[in-house]
């Protein structure tokens, strides 16, 4: 039979094993709830990043429909041998594209009329070159010269080539 020491050794162990399954399951509880608390938090968090980034280019996307739109919508003098016409419509058409080209902070934004349906070879092409939202006006040059090796520019080739040519947007 046990003597009094080994029932307080037997007990004393029976107390220290249940408390140390009792501690250890209930810190094993709090710990899942507090991981999956945090892991659910960061999920909302990152979901509500890409939204704010796809919202952002749903807006980019939106800002420029309108602006083409106007561009569309704006109408091609019907004198373009009228020089003074010409150029009134031509600055208010680049002061349109300086505008929506630093609201959207673009890197460059051109128009480039093509010559069979406008007499004359003119073109609006606005760059920024510091990267610091001051665009400068690019001297005009002849569309059908420049270096169009480029796979880059496959949809302007096809364009020359068939006087018009339907791509996909792309932002540079």
């Amino acid at each position: 039979m046990l003597g009094i020491k080994g029932k307080i050794i037997i007990v004393i162990s029976f107390v220290a094993l249940s408390s140390s399954i009792t501690i250890g399951w209930f810190s094993i509880c709090r710990g899942l709830s507090i991981m999956e608390s945090s892991v659910t938090g960061n999920m909302v968090l990152q979901s509500e990043i890409v939204k704010s980034n796809f919202e952002r280019e749903m807006d980019k996307i939106i800002s420029t429909t309108h602006f083409l739109e106007t561009m569309i919508q704006t109408q091609i003098p019907d004198i373009a041998d009228n020089q003074q016409l010409m150029d009134l419509f031509l600055t208010d058409l680049e002061k349109q594209m300086r505008n929506f080209a630093e609201s959207d902070h673009l890197l460059s934004l051109w128009v480039v009329f093509y010559p069979d349906y406008l007499a004359c070879s003119k073109m609006i092409s606005l760059f920024d070159k510091e990267r610091d939202g001051v665009f400068s006006k690019e001297i005009p040059y002849d569309i059908f010269q420049q270096d169009l090796s480029s796979p880059s520019m496959d949809w302007w080739n096809k364009a020359i080539e068939h006087g018009s040519y339907w791509s996909h947007p792309y932002f540079w």
